[in-house]
């Protein structure tokens, strides 16, 4: 498996992984909002004053960010390749 950066399409394969990390990160989330008792309006609007503060310290929201979009996913993933 591997996530070209030379083309603009990806495989099968990349794709399934990205539909993986999207299944995982929702549940992680879903566990955390029921922990900390909010729902995702709440969080949003955290991370939106967070992100406002000071963007260049959230690498963990761009993480989650790059589940919103297959394209931000691979782009994070060619960032660690």
């Amino acid at each position: 498996m591997k996530f070209e950066d030379d083309t603009d399409e990806q495989s099968l394969e990349c794709y399934a992984i990205f539909q993986d990390y999207v299944q995982k990160l929702d549940v992680k989330l879903d566990e955390f909002l029921i922990q900390e008792k909010m729902d995702a309006e709440d969080m949003f609007k955290i991370c939106q004053r967070a992100y406002k503060a000071d963007s260049e310290n959230l690498v963990s929201l761009n993480w989650i960010l790059a589940s919103v979009e297959y394209p931000k996913f691979v782009a994070m993933m060619l960032e660690f390749k």
